[in-house]
């Protein structure tokens, strides 16, 4: 459902908002295959995982967050 939003608000021309996909995949192969069927961009594989983890309590996968233009988390 969220691949699906994503796709009709950027074929509409939203331009105001981006999903960027960050994994928790075990190794770079698992990243590749899952992250080929998504639409949105990602960071790359290890760069920046345990940093986010931290700053936003992650504590399972899935985690969805909102971060406002202000660099702020934001609520859904």
């Amino acid at each position: 459902m969220l691949a699906k939003l994503y796709t009709d608000m950027k074929a509409a021309g939203r331009d105001d908002f981006e999903i960027i996909f960050v994994s928790w995949d075990n190794d770079e192969e698992e990243f590749d295959e899952y992250y080929g069927e998504q639409p949105w961009v990602t960071l790359p594989y290890g760069t920046v995982q345990d940093g986010l983890t931290q700053k936003f309590g992650v504590e399972g996968i899935p985690n969805l967050i909102t971060i406002g233009p202000d660099g702020e988390q934001g609520t859904v």
